[in-house]
């Protein structure tokens, strides 16, 4: 999303995206040939464990980003209120019901296995984004002897993923994990000196240590946090 700002026929016009519009609400489109051709080809649905998780959306124009064993992403163009409120609907009755957000621009959840959907409207843009993962949390948890990890308490929970380990960054996603042991490890982490420029939210703490060493802890429903560490320059 970009915002243009253009003086036509005197006047300053304010716009986002593919259309510019003015104090009026005069608009000017200034779609290019592949706008057009993004909002008009048609996509092949996969065959794919993730999808057969979700509703094949009825809207048949957009491209799919990904289509890996780990993530499903597609993108699909001219898409109504009606046909976003619809597909979350049809999700809901796939199972995903569980630790659910929605908001006018966005609907997120996981399944009873594990699997986070998250659905992004763009009224503006008629596109909608759908994005589903693979669970986070089914491996066993071994947790770092050196690196950033050794600076924080290893957490209670038992199964995760680590996806980063080096000596300038740490990332992982940590399952049996409830919100109250979310709120917890946060405190234990400030006990381990992360308490400088500190943010706390009811789901996202972030602060730096002495030495410039940050961390950010979010729960992200389900059970499960992630830890993104990074060193000091």
């Amino acid at each position: 999303i970009f915002i243009a700002f253009v003086i036509f026929n005197g006047s300053l016009w304010v716009g986002l995206s593919n259309i510019i519009s003015n104090s009026n609400n005069d608009t000017i489109s200034h779609q290019s040939n592949e706008d057009i051709q993004a909002k008009t080809a048609k996509y092949t649905w996969p065959q794919s464990e993730l999808t057969a998780r979700i509703p094949k959306p009825s809207i048949n124009t957009g491209e799919v980003w990904n289509n890996s064993d780990s993530e499903f992403w597609l993108i699909l163009q001219g898409v109504t209120t009606e046909d976003y409120l619809e597909y979350i609907d049809a999700c809901k009755e796939k199972g995903f019901i569980i630790d659910t957000e929605k908001t006018d621009m966005f609907f997120e959840a996981y399944d009873s296995d594990g699997y986070y959907l998250k659905v992004s409207y763009l009224d503006f843009m008629e596109e909608l984004d759908i994005k589903i993962t693979e669970p986070r949390t089914n491996e066993n948890l071994e947790w770092p002897t050196v690196g950033l990890a050794t600076l924080i308490p290893k957490p209670q929970g038992t199964k995760g993923k680590i996806t980063i380990d080096t000596h300038i960054q740490f990332f992982a996603y940590i399952g049996e994990m409830s919100k109250e042991d979310y709120n917890e490890y946060v405190n234990e982490c400030i006990e381990k000196g992360f308490n400088v420029e500190y943010s706390k939210y009811d789901k996202v703490y972030s602060a730096k240590n002495k030495k410039g060493d940050s961390i950010r802890i979010e729960y992200e429903g389900n059970n499960t946090i992630s830890i993104s560490m990074y060193a000091h320059d």
